[in-house]
């Protein structure tokens, strides 16, 4: 989801992540089972990122499998940061079921981004259910501005 492609970029996007199948809606994207939202940094700083992230990782923490799909576009300096993040907050409830091995199918979340390996990409589209049918969080960055 983007707020600001053109079309190429959005074609960009679209390859860069593997979509097969993928449909551009185009127009406001408030809709009753899809909610929106962009958020500015308060500074350019981990602190800032934290900010941002940390609620959105306590209340995946909380919810599990119920927390609805969300899908967050950052740029690539800050996939990794969130990732992290995320780890640290959620630590051994990170998978699910919980009981379950450390892997990235059994994952509450995911890193989605166009320089990761193909075999790590195929590995987050092979389920069902928008890539993870347990996977509720992604971090995205697949293009190439630095915004």
């Amino acid at each position: 989801m983007t707020a600001t492609a053109n079309q190429q970029d959005r074609i960009y996007i679209v390859e860069s992540l593997g979509l097969k199948k993928c449909q551009n809606v185009i127009g406001n994207p408030e809709r009753k089972n899809i909610l929106y939202e962009k958020v500015f940094r308060l500074g350019q700083d981990l602190e800032a990122m934290e900010h941002i992230l940390r609620p959105i990782a306590l209340k995946l923490l909380n919810d599990k499998i119920q927390y609805p799909l969300t899908v967050i576009y950052v740029p690539l300096k800050w996939c990794g940061f969130a990732y992290k993040l995320f780890e640290s907050v959620l630590g051994s409830f990170q998978c699910y079921p919980q009981d379950s091995s450390e892997v990235p199918e059994n994952r509450l979340f995911a890193q989605f981004h166009a320089s990761q390996t193909k075999q790590m990409k195929e590995q987050i589209l092979c389920k069902p259910l928008f890539f993870n049918e347990h996977c509720s969080c992604h971090f995205c960055n697949c293009c190439n501005w630095d915004g």
